[in-house]
């Protein structure tokens, strides 16, 4: 642990951050669910709390005795989702579309890709919201379309000053 001076005299302390933490506080940022795979014991192993608040649910509802993950897939998307699950560890990356079951009752769209981890056996998989993703590139698009038209009024005021 260190201690920093800030310009107004206060101290600060400064410590590394736990890699738990950091990967606690990154998926939430994200609303991304991270899962890891042990391809030789055939286990999927998450995080009940992440995956709880991801999702909105009690952390009892995702107790691994009763839950199990394909429980809130779509019922549409479940086939593709089990296929994508008994391929873990057999191809490189895997990547699959599929909507699961928020605790309001909405399905929310998820894009899931694989990453092998550095070890070789572990398989990493990360479940990023899609409609979190388009929601702060709309609000992107939005900034940018208003600038756009603030720039074009600017020029056209400059315009018609320059014309007089």
């Amino acid at each position: 642990m260190s201690t920093d001076v800030m310009n107004n005299g206060t101290q600060i302390l400064e410590q590394p951050l736990s890699d738990s933490m950091y990967l606690a506080e990154t998926t939430r940022l994200l609303s991304m669910i991270v899962f890891v795979y042990k391809p030789k014991e055939r286990l999927l192993q998450y995080n009940p709390s992440q995956l709880a608040t991801e999702l909105g649910y009690a952390q009892n509802i995702l107790d691994p005795a009763s839950f199990t993950l394909t429980s809130i897939v779509h019922q549409d998307d479940r086939a593709l989702f089990k296929d994508f699950l008994q391929q873990l560890g057999e191809t490189k990356a895997q990547q699959v579309e599929c909507r699961l079951l928020h605790s309001d009752g909405n399905y929310l769209s998820y894009h899931i890709q694989t990453l092998t981890a550095a070890n070789g056996g572990e398989v990493i998989i990360s479940a990023i919201n899609t409609a979190s993703v388009l929601s702060k590139t709309d609000k992107y698009l939005v900034n940018a379309n208003n600038t756009i038209d603030e720039l074009q009024n600017s020029n056209r005021e400059l315009e018609d000053f320059a014309y007089v």
